[in-house]
């Protein structure tokens, strides 16, 4: 994932590369997807075998983890929006493209740069305190962001590094929640569901904020995650008065995740350790 995000800041400065509405960007990242594919095709590594668990649907992972569910499909809204509307956003405020890449930049650092943290608090704490309370300091550092855009103060960059910090690790603390309570064997199989909302909530996300922004002008962005965000607050303060939370010794280990294939998991040796059986003891060899 600090791969991921590493790159994924690294590519805005593409913007300063050509045109945007030209065809020369759309070639770069031809090529760039060509390069990333020379190390797998030219690799003489075999791939895992990759074992089956037990099925998860989608309506199963909701009824086991409504909290977790509904986590993953407000983390794909509010990250789906600024992934969507962010370049319109700047431009709406102005900006030119170097600091429209500077402020994608900002928000994607600053997600880099707090993964570890976040999870290291939500190792060690009840994770859905962590979950809630980073909803309500996502939301209330996008209504700064919508204050400075409305009365047009500096900070905004600052702003960006803090808010893509916590707003990138909401993904993770909502698997990881999830996580806690499924059973051995279920977690590789149930990670098509949190993908699949995610993917709803990224489809959803722009579309709003984009409704948002044509009534209200750029502060229609950060408001409407803003609103998202604090309506996922609520009703984690809702299931913390539904359910008592897992044993701390019981809660999975926070991971960074990657939202996209699952098979990107089922290659991790150490995705669903508890589905493996332990290891009989070999017998004494006979002299």
């Amino acid at each position: 994932m600090m791969s991921t995000l590493l790159a994924l800041a690294g590519g805005q400065f593409l913007l300063l590369a050509d045109e945007p509405a030209g065809l020369v960007l759309f070639v770069y990242a031809a090529v760039l997807i060509v390069i990333g594919l020379v190390p797998i095709a030219v690799t003489r590594v075999n791939e895992p075998r990759i074992e089956l668990g037990r099925p998860v649907s989608l309506r199963q992972l909701v009824s086991i983890s409504p909290l977790g569910s509904f986590g993953v499909f407000t983390a794909g809204m509010v990250n789906g929006a600024f992934w969507g509307m962010a370049p319109v956003f700047g431009l709406r405020l102005g900006t030119d493209e170097a600091q429209i890449a500077t402020l994608m930049i900002a928000t994607i650092l600053g997600g880099a740069a707090l993964q570890w943290p976040i999870g290291h608090l939500s190792d060690r704490h009840d994770r859905r305190t962590v979950l809630i309370l980073v909803s309500l300091a996502s939301a209330a550092v996008a209504a700064i962001a919508g204050i400075i855009v409305d009365q047009g103060r500096p900070g905004l960059v600052l702003v960006a590094i803090t808010y893509g910090g916590l707003m990138f690790s909401l993904y993770g603390l909502s698997v990881a929640h999830a996580n806690d309570h499924l059973g051995p064997g279920e977690v590789l199989e149930a990670t098509r569901g949190p993908l699949r909302l995610y993917g709803f909530g990224a489809l959803f996300g722009p579309v709003l904020s984009g409704a948002a922004m044509a009534v209200v002008g750029p502060v229609g962005l950060p408001g409407g995650s803003a609103a998202v965000l604090i309506a996922s607050f609520l009703f984690g303060l809702y299931r913390m008065t539904r359910r008592s939370p897992p044993p701390m010794e019981d809660q999975s280990e926070y991971v960074t995740m990657v939202r996209t294939s699952p098979a990107v998991l089922k290659m991790y040796p150490e995705a669903d350790t508890a589905s493996e059986p332990a290891p009989e003891p070999e017998s004494p060899t006979q002299p």
